[in-house]
């Protein structure tokens, strides 16, 4: 990703400085299962499928919330801001 952290949704961007920071980084999703284990398998295999449409995710830090789109934030030029 480039110099900005690109983001959408309600709240504002988060912006990387020029130090490490420190995120909670969550992907939700509603999967029908016969038991734990097989939600969690079923989950894992729709993130790692590169054809998958489940890229949002959230992301809280220095005190802000900011949904991130990654299948956008890859196509972006370096450095932008993405809109919603």
């Amino acid at each position: 990703m480039g110099p900005g952290l690109a983001a959408h949704g309600p709240h504002q961007r988060i912006r990387r400085g020029t130090g490490v920071n420190s995120y909670r980084v969550t992907w939700e999703i509603d999967i029908d299962a016969d038991d734990p284990e097989e939600a969690a398998r079923k989950a894992l295999g729709i993130q790692r499928d590169p054809d998958s449409t489940a890229t949002v995710f959230g992301v809280h830090g220095d005190g802000r919330y900011a949904e991130v789109d990654t299948a956008v934030v890859e196509h972006a030029e370096p450095g932008v801001a993405i809109q919603p």
